[in-house]
């Protein structure tokens, strides 16, 4: 099935009605197990008519151990491109700071080359 990346609600709305056995109004479209839910791609993956990113989620653990940052985040851009994961933003937080490790080692030295004192997680909103 082909998709388009700038309207995904329309592709998970048709995905969802491919299920449907009759028209039904669209809120009944959003309804799974009796909870609407608030989009179509949330009611899709309720639905278990999608994959959950828990495959992704795993690729990136897998990676952090072995992986300088720059190449998890060329990792991480390659999956939000090619894979299309579904909460790619609880990605992101998840592994936020391994993202950005080089960028806060960066920051901390040039901190302790100018004599600035800074918490940790300053610094880090400072890297992302």
């Amino acid at each position: 099935m082909v998709t388009v990346q700038t309207d995904p609600e329309r592709f998970y709305l048709r995905i969802l009605l491919c299920h449907c056995r009759s028209p039904k109004p669209f809120e009944d479209i959003r309804t799974v197990n009796g909870v609407v839910h608030g989009t179509f791609h949330d009611a899709a993956l309720a639905a278990g008519y999608l994959e959950n990113d828990r495959e992704w989620e795993e690729c990136l653990a897998e990676a952090v151990s072995f992986k300088i940052p720059c190449a998890l985040r060329l990792l991480f851009g390659a999956i939000l491109v090619y894979s299309l994961p579904n909460h790619a933003s609880a990605l992101w937080d998840q592994f936020k700071k391994h993202f950005s490790e080089d960028y806060f080692k960066s920051i901390a030295e040039r901190d302790r080359q100018n004599n600035i004192e800074r918490d940790e997680e300053v610094r880090l909103r400072m890297a992302e």
